[in-house]
């Protein structure tokens, strides 16, 4: 399996000053613009994915990795969003019922299985953008550890 290379703010190697200001160089020569982000007609699945998508859009901006490259995993990410939550819902129904008649017999119903993989496409898509708490967490603490060494430099150890 290869190796899978992490932005700088996600990355728990410790660096030197220069590999980390090579590191941002790295980064800067492969970021993308943003300008087909906005471009999701006819490719998200419904108002729900829309929405989905333009409210997480909004927060992956603050995080300034997220780039036209990117686009494709977040609109999968939407669309599996919103297939998650018909099924969701449809779930949700004091009528639905956990196993179903069929000719061979009672089987699961359908929409579990329409569930979870919603739920799975979902989790690989927020995955890859840096939708997860996971991905999150990793650049906070990176951050700070960063924060704290600058400090370190500037004022010693105290």
């Amino acid at each position: 399996m290869a190796r899978q290379r992490k932005v700088l703010e996600m990355s728990v190697k410790h660096r030197t000053n220069s590999e980390k200001n090579q590191k941002i160089y790295e980064e800067n020569l492969v970021k993308t613009g943003r300008s087909d982000l906005e471009k999701i007609s006819g490719l998200l699945d419904g108002p729900e994915a829309r929405k989905e998508y333009k409210r997480v859009l909004k927060e992956l901006q603050k995080i300034d990795i997220i780039g036209n490259l990117d686009r494709s995993n977040l609109i999968a990410y939407a669309n599996a969003w919103s297939m998650y939550m018909k099924a969701h819902k449809q779930i949700q129904d004091p009528d639905f019922t956990m196993l179903v008649d069929t000719p061979a017999g009672q089987k699961p119903n359908p929409l579990l299985k329409i569930a979870s993989d919603a739920y799975a496409e979902m989790r690989i898509a927020a995955d890859k953008v840096g939708i997860s708490i996971d991905a999150r967490l990793k650049a906070a603490h990176n951050k700070a550890a960063e924060q704290e060494s600058e400090l370190k430099e500037s004022f010693g150890d105290f």
